[in-house]
């Protein structure tokens, strides 16, 4: 960049404030130097500068630099341009503002150059009217950059846009789009998350490449890492065999415990219902002490799991593995928690009670993922063809095929002429080996 552009830049932005405070061509030239100074010290022009080399991009670093370069020249004064609005959902929330510390009481404007902490036990929405929304989790600390820019230094930020807005961290720069939402999360080492929830977001990285991220996508900005394309997950960091196992058994024990605490909410025993839910949840959230453990689980770093939320678990499950089946049964658990929360006082229906477990187990998901989004029915999925596989097992631990076919009749016996059994019974024939498959067809045609 030739030093003509920045000074043709920082004339035409002088044009707009006061000419009294800037007559001086000293003041000019200090204000110059402090910026070009800023650029060359500060990790977040250090990131902005490698991406390309823009229009867009140069004006819209430009404007924010020179603010930032007039705050420093005039002491005891802060950018009298308002980006947006804060707002403490609870907790503890600091404004940081010409090295005075303002507690966020409700809601405050933010100026450009404000610093925001947010307490451990506190939460806040930031507010940029027709643009971007970011609920800042506990624990974030960001800097205001621009009318819907935000520096996250360390910490997450949970992000809904209408027009569009930049979230700028140590490893790169998140654009989304309008009607995006995702989430930016970074550690303290300064590694970048991004997962989008709804729509897309454009990822630039310090190497001038780029990526598109769709919805369910994920991607980790770390030191060493080029765009396009996502890094594999070191073999030292996986999960070992074992922590795979007390996994897989704790994703089953939840899920056993959720659909007994259902059973007990529409049999009316409400004490009963409310403390099976809360210890699948606790079940679900101990999944966080075998990733914090040892590969073997003799050495185990202990987490409070009352800090730990239910929609943090599977973003941690993803940075350790890749197994598909451990990631889908956990994000089917976690949206049955939602449905339950969402729709816990309109469970009234009556109980299956056939007496074939895995049935009866498979019509309460189905009950229950009906309360559920199209995302969330599509998650019960990998729930359903579990216990359809149950039944299968069942079946074929006999060793004789006469048997098989013994316990197969005296099961559908049981079933309820509905449309649940049908598509129960239409789910287990693909399973099945061709022979008893064809036999099952039979049946189903013959009893529907």
């Amino acid at each position: 960049m030739k030093s003509f552009d920045i000074e043709q830049r920082i004339k035409n932005f002088f044009l707009n404030v006061q000419k009294e405070r800037l007559s001086s061509s000293d003041t000019r030239q200090r204000i110059l130097n402090a910026y070009v100074a800023e650029i060359s010290q500060k990790s977040l022009w250090k990131v902005v500068l490698t991406r390309f080399w823009s229009a867009r991009t140069i004006a819209s670093l430009v404007s924010v630099a020179v603010v930032f370069s007039f705050v420093s020249f005039f002491p005891g004064t802060t950018s009298d341009i308002q980006a947006g609005t804060i707002i403490s959902q609870f907790g503890p929330v600091e404004v940081i503002r010409d090295d005075k510390t303002i507690l966020v009481k409700e809601k405050m404007h933010l100026k450009i150059g404000d610093f925001v902490r947010v307490g451990n036990s506190a939460e806040a929405k930031v507010v940029f009217p027709n643009q971007l929304i970011s609920t800042a989790k506990h624990g974030s600390f960001f800097q205001v950059a621009g009318q819907q820019k935000l520096y996250l230094e360390s910490g997450n930020l949970e992000n809904e846009a209408f027009r569009g807005g930049e979230i700028i961290t140590k490893r790169g720069i998140i654009e989304s789009l309008p009607g995006a939402t995702f989430q930016v999360r970074v550690s303290e080492s300064g590694e970048t998350k991004i997962v989008p929830q709804k729509n897309q977001v454009l990822v630039f990285d310090l190497n001038d490449q780029q990526v598109s991220l769709d919805a369910g996508d994920e991607l980790v900005l770390r030191t060493d890492t080029i765009l396009p394309g996502y890094e594999a997950i070191p073999q030292d960091l996986l999960l070992s065999d074992t922590q795979i196992r007390a996994i897989e058994s704790k994703l089953i024990i939840a899920r056993s415990k959720i659909l007994t605490a259902v059973d007990h909410k529409i049999s009316s025993e409400e004490n009963a219902a409310q403390g099976d839910l809360a210890s699948a949840k606790r079940t679900y959230q101990s999944i966080v002490q075998v990733l914090y453990s040892s590969r073997n689980l003799e050495i185990s770093r202990r987490k409070n799991l009352d800090t730990i939320r239910i929609g943090e678990i599977l973003p941690m499950l993803k940075e350790k593995t890749g197994n598909s089946q451990i990631l889908l049964e956990a994000k089917a658990i976690e949206s049955l928690f939602a449905i339950l929360q969402n729709n816990y006082n309109r469970l009234t229906f009556v109980p299956p009670a056939s007496g074939v477990i895995t049935f009866d187990r498979y019509v309460l998901l189905k009950r229950l993922f009906a309360f559920g989004t199209d995302v969330q029915k599509n998650d019960g999925n990998v729930l359903l063809q579990k216990y359809a596989v149950a039944f299968l097992r069942k079946v074929q631990n006999e060793e004789l095929r006469i048997d098989q076919i013994s316990v197969l009749n005296n099961e559908i016996a049981k079933l309820p002429k509905n449309e649940f059994s049908h598509e129960f019974l239409t789910r287990v024939k693909s399973l099945f080996a061709p022979d008893i498959a064809n036999i099952l067809g039979e049946k189903i045609e013959n009893i529907f």
